[in-house]
């Protein structure tokens, strides 16, 4: 299917990406090539979303900030965790992208994206919400800060991180 026409209203917009989204949901166009515009989409909207989810771990793991420049590094931490996790998860999915049967199958069942997205994303606020609280010292002296156990922040959020790099959204939920 040859790519159309730069759109210029939002009608030719919506009409471009009904196209689009038909054409993937019947395997062809986009969902043949793993290059295209499902995984750069992907990349960019799975990277915001890491990006926002990161910022809010980390600011629900440490419970006082002693200037504004460390609120700026936990935002900067926030990005280059996202960052990673999205490099990261876009190579551990590689052969979703690569090998059609594969491919096939995690367009098919789209389901799994799901509910790995909620149970990674669970699994992450749960670690931090009731990892043990210990003292922190800062310039300013001591604040309370959250521990989790890190090798299961790492699994949650590893679970979490490939399912939205390589979300799709299920067929059965689709309007006919």
């Amino acid at each position: 299917m040859p790519w159309p026409a730069v759109p210029h209203s939002y009608d030719e917009v919506r009409k471009l990406g009904t196209v689009i989204s038909r054409d993937a949901a019947d395997g062809e166009g986009v969902a043949d090539n793993p290059w295209g515009a499902r995984a750069v989409l992907q990349f960019f909207v799975g990277g915001a979303v890491l990006f926002v989810t990161a910022l809010s771990l980390i600011f629900s793991s440490v419970s006082d900030y002693d200037t504004v420049f460390s609120l700026l590094v936990l935002g900067v931490f926030a990005v280059v965790v996202a960052a990673v996790s999205m490099v990261g998860a876009f190579v551990v999915g590689l052969p979703l992208r690569l090998i059609a049967g594969l491919r096939s199958r995690w367009l098919a069942n789209g389901e799994l994206t799901v509910v790995g997205a909620v149970v990674g994303l669970s699994a992450c606020c749960l670690l931090i919400a009731f990892a043990p609280v210990t003292d922190v010292t800062a310039e300013l002296g001591t604040s309370p800060s959250r521990e989790p156990i890190g090798w299961a922040l790492f699994a949650a959020w590893a679970l979490f991180a490939l399912s939205v790099a390589h979300f799709a959204w299920p067929r059965r939920w689709r309007r006919s």
